[in-house]
């Protein structure tokens, strides 16, 4: 292998894993402030719940359209279309005066995060195409890594007083002037053919039961994200700078998973780890449901 060659592998990794780190730190700096946004709007739970499920249903009626796209064009190309207009979409919430307002952005906000998450995907895939050992989980660790500073650093801007506005701006033009530099590393090139083919197909059996337990991991993660911060500061009663406590717990978990994902299902085998997962999330929530203090709560989301 050339210099150049190592370079140019080095490099690669080290941006893909960038922009992971930068779709973990904006998803969780957006879910550590939705009990702020709550108040900001005056929203009850049934009206937060409503307008909530327009992020992922953004992300869902995008599905089809990030694959045709993607079948078509370069995913570095997407990847930069899609990021750059989640951060700016970020900054974008924090803007927003009223609640129909908020429910557009939300709408594409899920939407543009969609786009971005495949495509970084697709670029991660093609990474591990370069290197010899598997490299795949680490990407993934590195989106939980985010997740936990984006959380981290809300605690301490949220025990500031800092304004919701204030916080989505700061970490969307950040977010975006980093995308803007790093884009120029990552892969040119995809090692799959563009081709046009239908937009739609039916899915076989497998990847019906595949979709099934998808649909249920979205299902808790997007609870604990979306609700975590809400069921702290209501239900657990914690102080103003501990509402991000849950989900701090819950991304540390979740990294300690993922960096041991490979190791876990090469010894255990993938179907005794989901089922171990299974029993493990069950007993996590209703750790935090039936005893709702601080530290059962907390150690319920790990």
């Amino acid at each position: 292998m050339t210099n150049e060659q190592f370079t140019h592998k080095k490099n690669a990794r080290i941006a893909v894993s960038i922009f992971f780190f930068l779709s973990g730190f904006t998803f969780s700096t957006w879910a550590s402030r939705i009990p702020d946004l709550q108040k900001k709007f005056q929203l009850n739970d049934a009206e937060l719940g409503s307008l909530l499920v327009l992020l992922p249903l953004g992300l869902m009626l995008t599905m089809p359209v990030a694959g045709y796209l993607l079948n078509i064009y370069n995913s570095k190309n997407i990847m930069l279309i899609g990021s750059l207009l989640y951060s700016l979409l970020l900054g974008l919430l924090g803007l927003a005066t009223k609640v129909w307002e908020l429910g557009i952005i939300l709408f594409f906000f899920g939407s543009f995060r969609n786009l971005f998450n495949i495509s970084v995907n697709i670029q991660a895939v093609g990474v591990q195409g370069l290197f010899d050992k598997s490299i795949m989980t680490s990407f993934h660790g590195v989106w939980s890594v985010a997740g936990f500073a984006g959380a981290a650093i809300a605690s301490l801007i949220i025990s500031g007083d800092v304004s919701v506005t204030t916080h989505f701006l700061i970490i969307g033009i950040i977010t975006f002037i980093i995308i803007t530099i790093i884009s120029r590393y990552v892969l040119q090139n995809d090692n799959h053919p563009h081709q046009r083919n239908t937009a739609f197909i039916l899915p076989d059996k497998p990847l019906i039961k595949l979709a099934i337990i998808a649909f249920c991991s979205m299902v808790c993660e997007g609870t604990i994200g979306e609700w975590g911060s809400i069921y702290f500061e209501k239900q657990v009663n914690t102080s103003k700078g501990f509402t991000t406590l849950g989900y701090i717990c819950y991304l540390c978990a979740m990294t300690v998973g993922r960096f041991a994902g490979d190791w876990a299902v090469n010894n255990w085998g993938v179907k005794r780890i989901l089922q171990l997962s299974g029993t493990m999330v069950l007993t996590g929530v209703g750790l935090a449901i039936l005893f709702p203090n601080i530290t059962t709560a907390a150690l319920g989301f790990f």
